[in-house]
């Protein structure tokens, strides 16, 4: 997920509210918090090997051809 879908999460967990300080605040905070989770699970994971990122960057290159043709 990237840092640009965190802050729609937190935009969207607070739409309800009508626009203005409190809603601002709100979204950032909870912005903040995902992307402080976000680091923790990334921190907790282990280094990938050699084949991993092999495997990922094919994948990516796949999804690449896919999507551009």
């Amino acid at each position: 997920m990237s840092e640009a879908n965190w802050f729609a999460a937190a935009e969207a967990r607070w739409a309800h509210l009508p626009e203005g300080e409190d809603r601002d605040r709100r979204v950032a905070k909870t912005y903040a918090d995902i992307q402080h989770e976000a680091e923790q699970v990334a921190l907790g994971l282990p280094e990938l090997d050699n084949a991993e990122k092999k495997n990922l960057l094919d994948e990516a290159v796949l999804d690449i051809w896919l999507q551009l043709g």
